[in-house]
C-alpha cells in the first residue's frame, strides 16, 4: 500500500502540477491553485485510498524491477436518487506518462474502469478537463465521451 501510495502520488503530481502548468496559461493556473498544492495532493491522494467510493486503477512496467508507473485512472461512484440513471460516478483522474501517450494505455485504463463500473451496475461515466487540454479533449472523445457542458469562470476585482 505504501508503494502504491508512493507511485500515485507522483502520477498526481504529474497530472495536477506539471501537465497543468503546460497547458494552463499563468491566469488559469492562478484561478486554480492552492497555497500549498503539495499538502492538499498528499491529502487528496490519502482521502482517495480510504474512500471506498473511489475506484483507482494504476498501470504499471511490470518488466521493470521497481514496477515503474505508467499512468492511473480513478473514479469516484455515488447515488443520486431522483434522477433517471441514478447510479454515477466521475472519472476524476485520467494521466499517462508523456512518453507513452497516443499507444493505447490511456484507452485501456478507461476500457478496465468501465468494466469495474459495469460490474458494480454505475449507469453513467462523467468527465472534464480544461478547455485548452486538447489532447485529453481528443482522448476522451476516442473512449466514447461527449462533450455536455462548459464551465465559466470570472476573476472578481475585490476594488469595486
Amino acid at each position: 500500500m505504501k508503494q502504491d501510495f508512493k507511485a500515485l502520488l507522483t502520477l498526481h503530481r504529474k497530472l495536477y502540477i506539471d501537465h497543468r502548468n503546460q497547458i494552463l496559461s499563468p491566469e488559469e493556473r492562478e484561478a486554480s491553485d492552492y497555497v500549498d498544492f503539495e499538502t492538499v495532493l498528499h491529502d487528496d491522494m490519502r482521502s482517495m485510498l480510504s474512500n471506498n467510493q473511489y475506484i483507482i486503477l494504476i498501470a504499471e512496467d511490470r518488466l521493470s524491477p521497481s514496477f515503474r508507473p505508467l499512468g492511473y485512472a480513478s473514479a469516484r461512484v455515488r447515488f443520486e436518487a431522483g434522477r433517471t440513471l441514478p447510479k454515477r460516478a466521475t472519472l476524476e483522474d485520467w494521466y499517462v506518462v508523456t512518453d507513452l501517450r497516443k499507444l493505447g494505455l490511456g484507452r485501456a485504463l478507461i476500457d478496465a474502469l468501465r468494466k469495474v463500473l459495469c460490474e458494480q451496475k454505475v449507469q453513467v461515466l462523467e468527465s472534464s478537463t480544461w478547455l485548452a487540454n486538447q489532447g485529453a479533449r481528443t482522448a476522451h472523445h476516442r473512449a466514447g465521451f461527449t462533450e455536455t457542458r462548459i464551465l465559466y469562470r470570472m476573476r472578481l476585482d475585490q476594488t469595486v
